[in-house]
């Protein structure tokens, strides 16, 4: 059994630095600095998606469902950090995902 999780493992731990870097140069170019408890939670909740993709638990059926929220979450924690003072338009549309 471990040897069937093991290359899933290896793919999603790749996945998610490859992710999380590119979070966090997104992040560092907005508000971070003001802002620091909400570039966090982007991190954590990146770090919580990689976790349920890597995991053969399905979480009480809730794993797809908890997934889509977490990168809903992440793209209004985005959104709110890349406001321009307050006009409604984002820095960096290109980074919507």
């Amino acid at each position: 059994m471990l040897k069937r999780i093991l290359p899933g493992l290896g793919a999603a731990a790749l996945f998610a630095l490859s992710h999380l870097s590119a979070a966090h140069a997104e992040v560092a170019g907005g508000n971070e600095r003001a802002h620091p408890p909400m570039a966090h939670a982007i991190h954590v909740l990146e770090d919580a998606i990689a976790h349920m993709e890597a995991s053969p638990d399905d979480f009480g059926g809730h794993r797809e469902r908890a997934i889509g929220a977490s990168r809903k979450a992440i793209q209004q924690l985005r959104d709110a950090l890349f406001v321009r003072d307050g006009d409604g338009d984002r820095e960096h549309r290109h980074h919507r995902r």
